[in-house]
């Protein structure tokens, strides 16, 4: 590196800090949008802290009905609140957030992503196969 430091200015609509599990959908819907957008990562490869996480939580995905993994959202959000006592919870967040992980899912699959539901997909025993992990050779 030499002793002369460099500035460029970039023109941009939106700047998102982190290219991780939140910050890579969120310059996707902003780039789907018109915008122009910069993602700024102080890692120095895509992903953020995506890769130390356990992958990203769906019930009722494309790729687990073509895997034919049974997933209902009604025994995940079941599962969600007996683990979390009810109490701890708002249930109509806990609901809507299930409601559309599957969605979410197929949105990220439909821009290239590829998951896989590996060995490790549920967390803990009895627990239904919900994680999808990003595979690490993506096309895009």
């Amino acid at each position: 590196m030499s002793d002369k430091q460099t500035l460029n200015i970039i023109e941009t609509d939106v700047v998102v800090i982190g290219s991780g599990g939140a910050g890579l959908p969120a310059a996707t819907a902003a780039l789907e949008g018109g915008a122009r957008v910069v993602i700024v990562e102080k890692r120095g490869v895509t992903g953020g802290n995506a890769p130390f996480a356990n992958g990203i939580f769906a019930c009722e995905s494309p790729l687990q009905r073509k895997l034919m993994v049974d997933v209902p959202k009604d025994e995940v959000y079941k599962n969600a609140v007996e683990w979390y006592h009810y109490d701890w919870i708002n249930p109509r967040l806990l609901r809507a957030y299930i409601n559309k992980t599957g969605d979410t899912i197929r949105w990220l699959m439909d821009k290239g992503v590829e998951f896989e539901i590996g060995p490790d997909a549920a967390m803990y025993p009895n627990q239904l196969p919900t994680w999808h992990i990003a595979k690490k050779e993506n096309p895009n």
